[in-house]
């Protein structure tokens, strides 16, 4: 092998080294932003329905909303 191949090579090994940090630097700034989209799709429905309205089990019913409170079930 002659002095100008292994410059190139080793020209070749430095761009390659470069180019593998820059590819790992945009990967782990992509990771945190996929993880948050992922979280959002995936998503588990509250029991009070799609809108994340309160719900409190009273017995075997579940009573929704905001005007509950403890008196109505005191008052029964």
């Amino acid at each position: 092998m002659c002095s100008e191949d292994k410059q190139r090579l080793e020209t070749l090994w430095v761009w390659h080294a470069l180019w593998l940090t820059r590819i790992d630097a945009k990967i782990a700034a992509v990771q945190p932003r996929q993880a948050v989209a992922f979280r959002r799709r995936h998503r588990v429905t509250p029991p009070g329905g799609a809108k994340g309205t309160p719900g409190v089990y009273v017995g075997r019913v579940l009573v929704t909303g905001e005007a509950y409170d403890a008196t109505h079930r005191a008052n029964r």
